[in-house]
C-alpha cells in the first residue's frame, strides 16, 4: 500500500544538520570569550538557558539571530557559520535555492565571506608554520 521510504537520505541530512548546529555552537562559544552566557542572552534577547542549548547544538536559531549574535559579540556573521563546500557539505545549494530571495542573498554572501576568511586563515597558518 505504501512505497518503501529510503531513510538513508533523511538520516544523512539530519546528521549534517545536527553537525551544523553543533559546530555553530562551538564557534559561538569561542567568539563569546569572556562574555557570560547570561550577558550574551541579554544582548540578543534570549535566556541564559537558550544560550547554553545553542552552544551545545541542541537549539536551532532563526537566520536573523546570526546577525544578532555577530553584532552582540562584534564579530562577522560568517565567522560563526560552519562552512563545508565538499560533496554532501553543510551548505547545500538545493536547500539555499528554496529560500526567499533576500535570505538566499544573505546566505550566499555569508558563505562567500566565510570562504575568503577560511582561505586567509589557512594562508596565515601556512606562513606561521613555515
Amino acid at each position: 500500500m505504501f512505497a518503501a521510504l529510503d531513510t538513508s537520505t533523511v538520516t544523512c541530512h539530519n546528521s549534517a544538520v545536527e553537525g551544523f548546529y553543533e559546530e555553530f555552537g562551538r564557534r559561538l562559544r569561542a567568539a563569546r570569550g569572556k562574555v557570560s552566557q547570561a550577558e550574551l542572552g541579554r544582548r540578543v534577547g534570549l535566556s541564559r538557558a537558550s544560550i547554553v542549548n545553542v552552544e551545545a547544538g541542541r537549539q536551532r536559531v532563526p537566520l536573523h539571530m546570526l546577525q544578532a549574535f555577530a553584532d552582540a559579540l562584534t564579530v562577522s556573521p560568517e565567522s560563526l557559520l560552519p562552512v563545508s563546500t565538499g560533496e554532501g557539505g553543510l551548505v547545500r545549494p538545493e536547500l539555499v535555492s528554496r529560500l526567499e530571495p533576500e535570505d538566499r542573498r544573505l546566505v550566499e554572501t555569508v558563505v562567500e565571506r566565510a570562504k575568503v576568511a577560511m582561505k586567509e586563515d589557512i594562508d596565515v597558518s601556512a606562513r606561521e608554520a613555515g
